[in-house]
């Protein structure tokens, strides 16, 4: 249904409530509710928007409960509302200007880049640097918008109906979005499914008349494209011939030594969907980043920049009857200081208990005493709350990093504008001194840096200017990036760069987490002692099958439950007898009962109570929480629908569509534990592909005093004669010649 907006009666982030008369019924009102991610913007009184779902029947009157609301792509003076509405800076002024200008070609000229010194001239005569800057945005926002509204009346029309695919498609494909897609529709593999972009695909071919749209090049290459992206799924960056038959296979519907394979590989490969190499085939885009990622560290150690280092005799002699908090340095961290301050480019690994925290933090002070600068960032907020909390300087996430990196070279540029108004120079001068920026005298120390994947590591290196440092500190035996690629994994193999800590400083007998964590670096079965309930050291109590949720559960109340925050669950999969879904059913009824709370539904069967442990599962920038962030709710909002959650000490607001970024967190993933700790960790062992040594060592080095690993010995056993999850990804960066590197013990 088309229907033109009337009145605005609720606008948040998260959505809007409109009123509107249908175009075919003027004189009808209804009100359409919108969640914000089942339309595209928000809506100004007079525009035109297509809007589908059901209709109910109100107090108010008709209610629509959209499934997806879209924009039409105004025209004639509506373009003058829109601009104005829409585009800050523009305003009802000088949007009429352009209105005047160009009359009812205004719409063509916005959708060109060349006519950007044109509008600059229109929009804003008297301010020359800002009249550029707004022409650019315009330009920007019309191409954005009418490519948004095409193309999702193209996908609309054949079937796809996802607002945010819509999106994601015009980020990929640009403004000629729907134009590359009646070309070709296998340029949908990005962003779809390969059954979806292959039925879709094969019905367009044939319906264009191509005879063998199965063999059609396109289909080929689009083929190649999917299997690129399930390799890069599966954390891999390089593929032999044998994986990448094997996904072709598959996905082209034949059995292995097919023609049609062959036939696949040589149209990637002269489209550029595959660059071979002579281990086999490179992802381009992976192959890009890997090789830029060792020029550009390459470059970085051959430039040591402004800082005068001593020599490593000079240093050690500098740190002799240094301490802190009345600690000193053992001589192997003492080693280790001196080597990492004389290289441009750093490793220092170390394992559970070997003291990596303590040397970091006399690396950073020396290198402040040196008169340089230390930046301190880790993937995980859990892990640069450690950070800061241990260098005593401000440690902030990745991503945070990176944003605010670009926020400090944005203010700067603008405070060069001539024209720049005056309250936005003194809020632009008041926001640069509490931004992080990167000198020739930075050194950037990134903490749990087994974690960080390829394009992290590309988008930190590129911020990086020449002088700069870096030091890169982690633990090689931990779990792979969830992202693809490896990096620090490669680096450590060289021990030019690297600085090993292998001296256990604390918990040394045989039971305890550090010595525990050792044996499965080697693979050997560990000592662990008797559980006693609370107490320190890792335990292991047999469970059968059948009572293994039982047993996890009692010895979670043992250990004094999951309120205060001091205990997690890692569990290896999702289902299954000990996943993640049944342990946090088990834990969130028993925490439902003993408390008497009401329970919310979220969603995928998710139910919450106030009290209970979360985890965000996406990336949010605006809410500065990340995939891994865990918090408790505080409180549930059964009329609204939605819940409250602290997490890091900030309070944060989720309405009912928020709910799919939460889930429970008695029990989570490996994966998303990393960068995380617990005082107590419970550690579920059952028969599953996924228990490795890395899973192994990782969840029993999330306790910071004390694990309890709980179930099949067999299954232990073999977990640890398993490859280590390194050593089955495979990667295109060479450092030494090595690009699928072993585990440090190995």
């Amino acid at each position: 249904m088309r229907v033109v907006v009337r009145k605005i009666v609720s606008e948040r982030e998260y959505g809007c409530i409109f009123a509107a008369a249908p175009e075919a019924e003027p004189d009808r009102e209804v009100r359409v509710v919108a969640w914000a991610n089942r339309m595209v913007g928000m809506p100004v009184p007079g525009e035109i928007w297509t809007v589908e779902g059901k209709t109910r029947q109100t107090e108010r009157g008709d209610q629509i409960e959209a499934d997806h609301a879209v924009r039409v792509l105004p025209t004639g003076r509506l373009i003058v509302t829109y601009l104005a509405t829409h585009l800050p800076g523009i305003g009802q002024e000088r949007a009429q200007r352009l209105w005047d200008a160009f009359r009812p070609d205004l719409g063509s000229v916005l959708a060109s880049e060349a006519n950007i010194d044109e509008i600059a001239r229109v929009i804003a005569p008297d301010r020359p640097v800002l009249s550029v800057r707004l022409a650019s945005a315009v330009v920007r926002e019309w191409m954005a918008t009418t490519a948004t509204t095409k193309t999702v009346e193209w996908l609309t029309a054949r079937g796809v109906e996802n607002l945010r695919l819509a999106l994601r498609v015009v980020r990929i494909l640009g403004p000629s979005a729907v134009e590359r897609l009646d070309r070709n529709p296998y340029c949908l593999v990005p962003v779809l499914s390969w059954s979806k972009v292959d039925e879709l695909g094969l019905r367009l071919l044939a319906e264009a008349g191509e005879i063998a749209p199965h063999d059609d090049r396109r289909r080929l290459v689009g083929a190649v494209d999917a299997a690129i992206k399930m390799a890069i799924r599966a954390g891999h960056t390089r593929l032999t011939d044998e994986m990448l038959h094997g996904y072709l296979a598959k996905r082209l519907g034949v059995v292995h030594g097919h023609p049609r394979i062959q036939a696949a590989v040589h149209a990637g490969r002269a489209n550029g969907a595959v660059v071979p190499d002579e281990r086999g085939w490179r992802a381009p885009g992976c192959a890009i980043m890997e090789d830029r990622v060792v020029q550009m560290l390459r470059a970085m150690q051959f430039d040591p920049g402004p800082i005068a280092v001593p020599s490593q005799n000079a240093i050690k002699c500098r740190m002799e009857g240094f301490g802190i908090d009345g600690r000193r340095l053992h001589p192997e961290q003492v080693q280790a200081v001196s080597e990492a301050l004389q290289r441009p480019v750093a490793c220092l690994q170390g394992g559970a208990g070997t003291g990596k925290t303590f040397t970091t933090r006399a690396i950073a002070a020396l290198w402040e005493d040196l008169g340089g600068a230390v930046l301190c960032c880790a993937l995980s907020g859990k892990a640069a709350l450690r950070l800061n909390q241990a260098t005593k300087l401000q440690a902030r996430t990745i991503t945070r990093l990176l944003a605010d990196l670009d926020r400090y070279k944005e203010c700067l540029e603008r405070l060069k504008e001539p024209d720049l108004d005056h309250h936005e120079r003194e809020r632009l001068e008041r926001a640069l001194p509490t931004l992080p920026n990167f000198t020739e005298k930075a050194l950037l120390l990134c903490d749990e840096a087994s974690m960080v994947d390829l394009p992290t590591m590309h988008a930190i290196l590129r911020r990086l200017p020449r002088g700069a440092r870096l030091l890169l500190v982690g633990d090689d035996c931990q779990l792979p990036p969830v992202g693809f690629g490896l990096i620090y994994h490669v680096l450590v193999s060289d021990p030019e760069i690297t600085s090993s800590l292998k001296t256990v400083h604390r918990q040394t007998e045989a039971s305890g987490i550090p010595s525990v964590a050792a044996a499965i670096r080697n693979r050997r079965m560990p000592d662990f002692a008797a559980y006693s309930g609370v107490s320190d050291g890792v335990s292991f109590v047999d469970a059968e099958p059948e009572v293994l949720l039982a047993t996890v559960q009692k010895i979670a109340t043992d250990l004094g439950g999951f309120d205060d925050g001091n205990l997690l669950c890692v569990t290896a999969t999702n289902e299954g007898v000990a996943g993640i879904d049944p342990i946090n059913r088990m834990f969130h009824e028993a925490h439902r009962q003993r408390h008497g709370l009401p329970d919310m539904k979220g969603y995928l069967g998710q139910r919450f109570s106030r009290g209970e442990p979360v985890i965000h599962l996406r990336n949010n920038y605006k809410r500065d929480l990340w995939n891994g962030s865990l918090g408790r709710i505080t409180m549930v909002g059964e009329a609204s629908g939605g819940v409250k959650a602290l997490f890091d000490g900030q309070e944060h607001t989720f309405l009912k569509d928020d709910l799919i970024d939460l889930a429970l967190a008695y029990g989570i993933t490996c994966h998303k534990a990393q960068g995380s700790q617990a005082r107590r960790v419970i550690i579920p062992i059952y028969p599953t592909r996924l228990l490795d040594p890395a899973w192994l060592y990782t969840a029993v080095t999330r306790a910071e005093a004390q694990a309890v690993l709980v179930g099949s010995r067999d299954a232990l056993t073999k977990a640890l004669r398993r490859p280590w999850a390194t050593e089955n990804r495979m990667v295109g960066l060479e450092w030494l010649g090595a690009t699928t590197p072993s585990p440090l013990a190995m």
